[in-house]
């Protein structure tokens, strides 16, 4: 495990065989890539940070806080002052230089200037898990089409 998974998963690690095609891990400060409806194209460097939420839950005995434990991890801004996402990114694919997936972009922090997302090797092991199914990969592009 890279130590950056915060969830009951099992995580990813280099060790393990790779289940499904087109995705990867990333070490701290691997460069990301990001192509989203509202920013286009950036990138930033991935730092590993995990998160927590607390949760408050209203009940007739009172408010009460919750942990919840989320499926994501924090990159920041790369030097410069455009963000990696804003408003309107969410569900964005993340990739490494090679063009591996390595995320979906979930949402951010603009005060800290932090993106949010679940890391894909969790996405599909959470597909794995409610659906008994045994490999998942992505689908890869379609050829181009010949022109007769």
């Amino acid at each position: 495990m890279q130590g950056d998974c915060i969830s009951g998963n099992n995580g990813y690690t280099s060790t393990e065989r790779v289940y499904h095609h087109g995705s990867q891990d990333a070490r701290a400060g691997t460069t990301l890539y990001k192509s989203g409806r509202s920013t286009g194209e950036t990138t930033s460097v991935y730092h590993g940070l995990g998160s927590v939420t607390l949760d408050r839950i209203e009940s007739k005995d009172g408010a009460r806080y919750y942990p919840v434990i989320t499926w994501v991890c924090k990159t920041s801004n790369a030097e410069s002052s455009f963000p990696f996402a804003v408003r309107g990114d969410s569900g964005a694919w993340i990739t490494r230089v090679d063009g591996k997936v390595f995320g979906i972009l979930t949402g951010g922090d603009e005060r800290q200037g932090t993106t949010l997302f679940c890391r894909i090797n969790d996405v599909f092991d959470d597909i794995k898990d409610i659906t008994g199914a045994v490999d998942i990969r992505i689908a890869p592009a379609p050829a181009p089409a010949t022109v007769p």
